[in-house]
């Protein structure tokens, strides 16, 4: 049984700021703004994904089994736990006794007792928490920079499959982020 995350509270940060891509692609007319917004979404989402971190501040609801016994939540860095609910059959209900383990690559919640799935809902168990970067480390805000600059100046390029490169110096500057998901 997998894991569903939905956003509760979206970011309401800016994690790179118009002006400061601009600033970056020394670019003083206001004629690409549209576009380099949309470079700038796309290089977040981008960079988000391949390193499974979470660039700004954002709280989400998390639905799991809870079968094994904890919640292991693939979404970092996790700053709160907010609350933890589990199925009784007819509704969710607050959860007591529940431990959070804080971790760099993947905090968990550790349940009292494993909790299984009804016929009346696949998820035994849902927490809503709060992950995201206060304040972006340097490396991924320099790595966003030059991953918008690389996709300002070669747009429309793309590599025999239909795919666009992620340039050597960015993926260098996201590695020491990044985060691979294990399963076992």
């Amino acid at each position: 049984m997998g894991q569903y995350y939905e956003v509760v509270t979206p970011a309401s940060t800016e994690v790179l700021s118009l002006a400061d891509a601009k600033a970056f692609l020394r670019v003083e007319s206001t004629a690409d703004d549209d576009l380099i917004e949309a470079l700038i979404a796309a290089a977040i989402d981008s960079a988000e994904l391949y390193t499974g971190r979470v660039f700004a501040p954002t709280t989400f609801l998390v639905s799991d089994s809870g079968a094994c016994g904890a919640v292991r939540i693939l979404r970092s860095p996790v700053t709160a736990i907010n609350s933890v609910e589990s199925w009784n059959g007819t509704a969710f209900v607050s959860l007591t006794g529940t431990l959070f383990y804080p971790s760099q690559f993947f905090p968990s919640i550790s349940l009292p007792d494993p909790i299984y799935p009804s016929d009346t809902s696949p998820f035994g168990v849902r927490a809503e928490f709060d992950a995201g970067y206060t304040v972006l480390p340097s490396a991924l805000l320099q790595g966003l920079k030059m991953h918008v600059n690389y996709m300002y100046e070669n747009r429309g390029d793309v590599e025999a499959e239909g795919k666009v490169a992620l340039p050597s110096a960015v993926k260098m500057l996201y590695r020491q982020y990044r985060i691979i998901a294990t399963y076992g």
